[in-house]
């Protein structure tokens, strides 16, 4: 299994194949720390949402958005939320 970093990378290079090298260095795409094994975290910049959401979506092997939010305290709320119900 890849480690999530190789993911992160994977994601960046499909994004500048899709949309250019330029609009995936704009995109400022990172990996944010996860307490959830399973679960990555990625921020990006706003204004390239739509792009990232593309690129998650047209990725091989595809991946799965779980949830989003304008700020990682509520979303981290609410995946752990997610992970007791399950």
């Amino acid at each position: 299994m890849s480690s999530k970093i190789d993911v992160l990378e994977a994601v960046i290079k499909r994004n500048a194949e899709l949309f250019g090298y330029i609009a995936a260095q704009k995109s400022s795409l990172r990996l944010i720390r996860s307490d959830i094994e399973d679960i990555m975290i990625v921020s990006c910049k706003l204004e390239a949402l739509d792009r990232v959401l593309s690129t998650v979506a047209l990725i091989y092997p595809p991946m799965l958005v779980t949830d989003m939010s304008g700020s990682l305290k509520r979303l981290r709320r609410r995946l752990n939320e997610i992970t007791l119900i399950v």
